[in-house]
């Protein structure tokens, strides 16, 4: 499944909640994730793109794989989620992958005008980042709608690295 991404920096929380509600946004999850990021032991991930994690959220572990950027304007790539449990990291460090870091965040996710929009504030960055995405084809008449809501909101500066990326600079 490919996943159709734009992520920015937002500048106004109130603007982007307000632009929510006229569009009839419905608030479908909120609280904290955490990111377990792992490299592997046959490939340097750096160069070649790609990502490993499990995520935790309430009490889930889902474990994602995902490809390299398709584009140089957005962060849509292919993504590959399975349901896991807490023996996935076990599992991870038995087959030689390493922990690189764990990235923790509190996230609102919403649904609306057929995206998903997430409103995230990243331990250990400043400011609230905003992403919309949905999952299926890549369409970029799909990624530039997302990008003309993000501009609508006020969004200016946009961000196509990973906030593990983020973290790392």
């Amino acid at each position: 499944m490919i996943e159709l991404e734009i992520k920015g920096i937002l500048p106004d929380i109130k603007r982007a909640l307000s632009f929510i509600e006229e569009n009839d946004g419905i608030l479908i999850w909120e609280g904290m994730e955490r990111d377990t990021y792992y490299s592997s032991p046959v490939e340097d991930f750096k160069e070649t793109d790609k990502c490993l994690r499990v995520r935790e959220k309430d009490d889930t572990h889902i474990l994602t794989f995902k490809g390299p950027k398709m584009d140089s304007f957005s962060k849509s790539r292919e993504e590959l989620e399975s349901l896991a449990s807490g023996e996935i990291f076990k599992i991870m460090e038995h087959l030689g992958f390493k922990k690189v870091r764990v990235v923790e965040k509190r996230r609102e996710v919403y649904s609306i005008l057929g995206y998903e929009l997430c409103l995230d504030k990243v331990n250990g960055l400043d400011g609230v980042y905003i992403e919309m995405e949905k999952k299926g084809n890549y369409n970029e008449k799909d990624l530039k709608k997302a990008k003309k809501h993000l501009k609508e909101i006020g969004v200016t500066t946009f961000e196509r690295r990973s906030y593990l990326e983020l973290l790392e600079i």
